[in-house]
């Protein structure tokens, strides 16, 4: 395999990996939006717009290392079980590596208010601070 090729693929998997992130995306969003709801609150007062950015790019990550795990280098073609496990992992390795972020790296704060990365606290079984995008 050329080394064009190489980054094709690498490319590829990162797309569908971002595609699997947008599907988690897509399911915060509306959380967000019923807990806006919920609190009588603006949604833009909920919403992070840089955290679905940073949630992308780890769902672009997940896809990459995705398919570096099992895509065979001697055949080029994706079929649709490719492409739907490329998706797969993306959805499912964006939430790993997030929930790895949040374990062993310390919680940001944003404008100084301690805990808001978007990150919902475990210890909190009520539900009403889940994160931004998923």
């Amino acid at each position: 395999m050329l080394a064009n090729e190489l980054i094709l693929v690498l490319f590829v998997g990162g797309l569908l990996g971002m595609v699997g992130q947008g599907i988690r995306t897509i399911v915060g969003l509306k959380k967000v939006y019923d807990q806006s709801v919920r609190q009588a609150t603006a949604f833009t007062e909920l919403f992070q717009g840089s955290q679905i950015s940073l949630s992308l790019l780890i769902g672009f990550v997940a896809g990459v290392l995705g398919v570096i795990s099992f895509f065979d280098p001697a055949s080029t073609k994706f079929t649709k079980e490719t492409l739907l496990t490329l998706i797969g992992i993306g959805y499912a390795g964006s939430d790993f590596i997030e929930g790895f972020i949040k374990k062993y790296l310390p919680p940001v704060s944003v404008a100084g208010v301690s805990g808001a990365s978007g990150v919902p606290d475990p210890a909190n079984t009520r539900g009403d601070n889940e994160p931004a995008v998923g």
